[in-house]
């Protein structure tokens, strides 16, 4: 474990105090666009590049175990794992990070240590807002799973989070995707 940050929270659907504020120059020196898409992992922008996002993640302050991969200039499409990472519901979780066409699309968030699926609705369900579909099973047996669909200011860029508990693990996906009718 290589660090503690300050109190990790997800921002309400709205806050853009977690996307990136200004132009960022990437390893390579060019000039990076900017999302204003709410982003869970604070250290985060989703218009980062492979580059950029895994150096933000290997000197985040937060606890870690580790960080696979390494600095790959220019990677378009790559990914990589922080493993045991303290940031989502402040429980450890091996968070996967990929990249597509060399901005990040997707992250995947599997918890070592759950937290209970009624702390994580409400907590989500506070912050985002009632989920678009949602299903809680009492059943250990069965699936249990709320999805919401969040959109940037512009509307240009939708972000679809799941969350799924099933037989006890916990996942929560995060896909970023462009909104077609939106799209200039």
């Amino acid at each position: 474990i290589s660090g503690r940050g300050e109190d990790m929270h997800v921002p309400d659907a709205t806050d853009t105090s977690t996307a990136s504020s200004g132009p960022l120059i990437t390893d390579a020196g060019k000039m990076t666009k900017i999302s204003t898409l709410w982003n869970p992992l604070p250290e985060l922008g989703w218009a980062d590049d492979y580059g950029l996002a895994h150096q933000k993640m290997r000197d985040g302050n937060f606890l870690r175990s580790g960080i696979s991969g390494g600095m790959l200039s220019g990677a378009a499409d790559a990914s990589f794992t922080v493993f045991d990472a303290e940031i989502i519901f402040d429980k450890p979780a091996n968070i996967e990070i990929s990249f597509l066409n060399g901005e990040m699309a997707r992250i995947l968030v599997t918890f070592t240590q759950p937290p209970a699926l009624s702390e994580a609705l409400a907590d989500y369900e506070e912050k985002l807002g009632q989920p678009i579909e949602k299903k809680v099973s009492s059943n250990p047996y069965e699936t249990s799973r709320a999805r919401w669909m969040l959109a940037s200011l512009d509307k240009k860029e939708l972000l679809e989070v799941e969350l799924v508990e099933d037989q006890g693990t916990m996942g929560l996906s995060y896909i970023r995707k462009i909104n077609e009718t939106k799209k200039q």
